[in-house]
C-alpha cells in the first residue's frame, strides 16, 4: 500500500550521527536542560530526540508533498490506519515510528497552540504513547527495530516528560538559533516548498 508515510519521513534513514553539529547541539541543550531540571534520561534517548529534531528542521523530512496538494501534514489517525492497512511488520512500524515522531515534536514545540484546537495536546501525547508502546512491547526480527526497542519503551514511559524537554528547547533556542525556522532545501519536481525561514508554528498550527 502506497501512502504519504510510506517512506516515514525518512524513518528508515534516521540513524544517530555523532558528527552533526546541529544534532550534538540539540543534544547537548537537551543534556543541559534535563540536568537543570532533574529529568532522568537515557542517553540513547537524548541522541534519538537530537537527531529527530535536526531532521525534522528540514521541510521535506517533516512535511509530506504531492502534486496535487502541495505542502501536507498528514493526520495522526491515517498514520494509525495505515499501520493497521500495511502488509508488512516492518511497514507497519515505520508507520508507527512516523506517528510517535510527529506526535512528539508537534506535542513539544506547539503545545501551546495546540491547546487552543479542537484537537490539543493530549490527543497527541495519547497517540505518541501508544506508537511508541507498540513498538518497545511487540517483537520484531529486525536488528535495528531490535536495538531502538529500549528507546521507544523510554520515550512511551516518559512521553510527556519528553514533549516538556523539547518545550524547553524551544524557548532556550529562540534565543540562539532559528529551531523552528524550515531549512530552505531542494524543491522536489512539481512541488512548491516553503522559502528560507518559513515557520513551522504557522504551517502546524494554523
Amino acid at each position: 500500500m502506497h501512502s504519504p508515510a510510506a517512506s516515514a519521513s525518512d524513518s528508515d534513514e534516521l540513524h544517530i550521527d555523532l558528527t552533526s553539529s546541529l544534532t550534538s547541539y540539540f543534544h547537548d541543550e537537551l543534556a543541559q536542560i534535563s540536568k537543570a531540571h532533574e529529568f532522568d534520561v537515557l542517553e540513547d534517548t537524548l541522541w534519538y530526540l537530537s537527531t529527530l529534531l535536526k531532521n525534522y528542521s528540514r521541510s521535506e523530512n517533516f512535511f509530506d508533498f504531492n502534486a496535487d496538494n502541495g505542502i501536507t501534514l498528514t493526520p495522526l489517525a491515517d498514520y494509525y490506519r495505515f499501520s493497521i492497512e500495511a502488509d508488512t511488520d516492518r511497514e507497519r512500524r515505520l508507520h508507527l515510528q512516523r506517528l510517535g515522531d510527529v506526535s512528539i515534536f508537534v506535542a513539544g514545540l506547539f503545545s501551546k497552540a495546540l491547546n487552543r484546537k479542537a484537537v490539543d495536546v493530549s490527543y497527541y501525547v495519547a497517540m505518541g504513547e501508544n506508537a511508541y508502546g507498540y513498538l518497545a512491547d511487540t517483537p520484531s526480527t529486525n536488528t535495528r527495530d531490535r536495538a531502538l526497542e529500549t528507546i521507544y519503551g523510554d520515550l512511551a514511559s516518559h512521553f510527556s516528560k519528553f514533549t516538556s524537554l523539547i518545550g524547553l528547547l524551544r524557548t532556550n533556542a529562540e534565543r540562539h538559533l532559528p529551531l523552528i525556522n524550515i531549512e530552505h532545501s531542494k524543491k522536489p519536481d512539481g512541488i512548491e516548498i516553503p522559502p528560507p525561514h518559513t515557520s513551522l508554528s504557522t504551517l502546524v498550527t494554523h
